[in-house]
């Protein structure tokens, strides 16, 4: 089947599959952090990168969106879009740390997981979205990625709003050269002087985003999406992307560099050519809506987990810090490494506790605001 034109492409509101690749990133998140003593070969134990996925697909939609709010008004109204982010992301981010926080200081597991002190010492970090660009305690580290994100949307939309298409482009450009040096290690030097960002930081920085937002520009044109088209539109080239990104995924580690939050591996090339692959698998499916992938993509459970996947990510580390270290505190046991057994059973409860948490968050909490989102939408 051949893909839809450039017309039908920039006439559609929804893209049908990106649900069950965010779906898919969450997966890979939580498995990725379920404590286990034995070590998987290649993409198995590199779950981190779902969050590179959801970067990718981030920066595509933003700035898909403000593109043509901009073709068909005139202009980008940056008031309108920091109303929409902040009701999608600010109530059930600031509610899960004000609750998170109140646990910490007052629960008794807490106290003997011995996390109080570097919580609080990490917290204005946290409430000012700039994790990422320091060591922080472990419990709430993985929110990094979501000040990763809040930068880019503090930063992109009015570079986007006030430079004209071709300086736009070379801004890109320049950052994305200066993402890569940062990952080959051309800038060890600043982490030599004193500079301990988020380890995650190092290797994915904001590359994966950038390489959305460039998506984003080349599809907008006739040109750029029937070179992606003619390049990724045959239904077929879907499987063969996905395997694509499982086998960058699979490269062998470079040299680590130590840093504080931990050792950072995969870096460089390989988390490159995995940007790459993730890049050109999501031009793939919004070029061609009907994939090969699309009947596992738009299964109505993984769609629905796409849905609610920022609940997800934000309240599964709380949820699985209880479920297993609080559990076995709460017997007096040492929390221990699981086998495979252990962490796929883990894995499976948790996963299950962390999505009852999330539903509840999203459609009773979360969807009045999404409601309100629809005052401050450009028709």
């Amino acid at each position: 089947m051949p893909p839809p034109d450039h017309a039908e492409y920039r006439d559609r509101r929804t893209f049908a599959n990106l649900d069950g690749l965010r779906c898919l990133s969450i997966v890979a998140v939580l498995w990725y952090h379920v404590p286990r003593r034995e070590h998987l070969p290649g993409a198995l134990e590199r779950g981190f990168l779902g969050v590179d996925l959801f970067f990718v697909l981030s920066g595509f939609l933003i700035t898909t969106l403000l593109l043509r709010e901009r073709e068909k008004h005139g202009r980008i109204s940056l008031a309108a879009f920091y109303m929409r982010r902040t009701l999608r992301i600010f109530p059930i981010y600031y509610l899960a740390l004000l609750g998170y926080s109140l646990w910490v200081a007052w629960s008794q597991t807490a106290a003997q997981l011995h996390i109080r002190v570097p919580y609080f010492a990490a917290l204005p970090y946290y409430a000012t979205y700039t994790s990422n660009l320091v060591d922080t305690e472990l419990t709430w580290r993985h929110t990094w990625s979501l000040a990763t994100e809040e930068q880019f949307y503090l930063l992109w939309p009015p570079l986007l709003a006030w430079l004209g298409p071709r300086l736009s482009l070379w801004v890109l450009a320049a950052a994305f050269l200066i993402t890569q040096a940062l990952s080959f290690g051309r800038l060890d030097w600043l982490f030599a002087a004193g500079w301990h960002p988020e380890a995650a930081f190092v290797g994915a920085t904001f590359a994966p985003i950038l390489l959305g937002v460039m998506l984003a520009k080349l599809l907008h044109t006739r040109r750029g999406h029937g070179l992606a088209a003619g390049c990724f539109g045959a239904p077929w080239t879907g499987a063969l992307l996905a395997g694509a990104v499982l086998a960058a995924a699979s490269l062998p580690e470079g040299p680590g560099l130590e840093l504080p939050s931990g050792l950072v591996h995969f870096r460089g090339l390989p988390r490159l050519l995995t940007h790459l692959a993730m890049a050109l698998l999501l031009a793939h499916c919004v070029v061609q809506e009907r994939t090969w992938l699309r009947g596992l993509l738009t299964l109505r459970p993984i769609a629905y987990l796409g849905r609610i996947s920022y609940g997800i990510y934000l309240l599964h580390a709380p949820v699985f810090l209880v479920w297993y270290a609080g559990g076995f505190q709460w017997f007096g046991l040492p929390a221990p490494q699981l086998g495979l057994a252990g962490a796929l059973g883990m894995f499976a409860v948790a996963s299950l506790v962390t999505i009852a948490v999330a539903a509840l968050s999203f459609h009773l909490f979360e969807m009045p605001f999404l409601r309100l989102k629809q005052r401050f939408e450009r028709r």
